[in-house]
């Protein structure tokens, strides 16, 4: 476990890494245009947090909470693990905070955002677990900010300090939500699309003939 040792070797984080890259890839290839991740994980709330808590240099009850429903002890447990987990594992370099404290799926997730900005593809976030890949991934390469959307804000703890830190602007849904899993992303992703519409394929008044009234009564003879 991250308490003994790193959550991953080295080849294994690059691995993981490569995943993401590679599925990215394929999707852009095949003519995706935007970016979405879903995580799926027992526990991976602790290593997001966990994470979080390096990457912002906080204390670790900011950034963890209840999970699927943690009683209070419980919490309390998790907290003590997040901050033995940070004991443990000391390094503030991203990438070995990625591989000491993170997950296959998280490593996947961060490859993954990279290759969608080096595609230029828009990266919508989702959840506590994505926005921590996301914040490995800022601390890696800061431009990404430029391509990431916040999809919504989660009702976990500690997830609108992440948000706040990334810079990526205000969370485009608020719904009390505390499920990832990509779902919160899927809830945007019409609003996305209805901006990207409405700045491509709307007409000028011109172009659709719009008129002021006094303009339109002249082009019919009225006035």
């Amino acid at each position: 476990t991250l308490l003994k040792e790193p959550a991953m070797t080295k080849e294994e984080c690059e691995q993981a890494m490569d995943v993401g890259r590679l599925l990215v890839g394929q999707a852009s290839d095949e003519g995706f245009d935007l970016v979405i991740f879903g995580e799926m994980g027992v526990g991976n709330s602790t290593s997001a947090s966990a994470i979080a808590a390096a990457m912002l240099a906080v204390d670790p009850h900011l950034v963890t909470g209840r999970g699927s429903g943690l009683s209070e002890k419980e919490l309390d447990h998790k907290v003590a693990v997040v901050q033995k987990a940070l004991q443990t594992h000391p390094s503030r370099d991203p990438l070995e905070i990625l591989r000491c404290l993170g997950g296959f799926e998280v490593a996947a997730i961060v490859g993954g955002i990279m290759e969608g900005v080096r595609r230029g593809l828009p990266i919508l976030i989702d959840g506590i677990v994505v926005t921590a890949a996301a914040l490995i991934a800022h601390a890696m390469e800061p431009r990404i900010v430029d391509f990431l959307i916040c999809a919504h804000r989660s009702a976990s703890t500690g997830h609108a300090l992440m948000v706040e830190h990334l810079g990526c602007g205000r969370a485009l849904l608020d719904l009390g939500m505390y499920l990832g899993e990509g779902t919160g992303a899927l809830a945007a992703w019409p609003l996305v699309r209805l901006a990207s519409n409405i700045l491509t394929e709307l007409e000028s008044f011109d172009e659709a003939q719009v008129y002021d009234s006094t303009t339109l009564l002249r082009t019919r003879g009225l006035v």
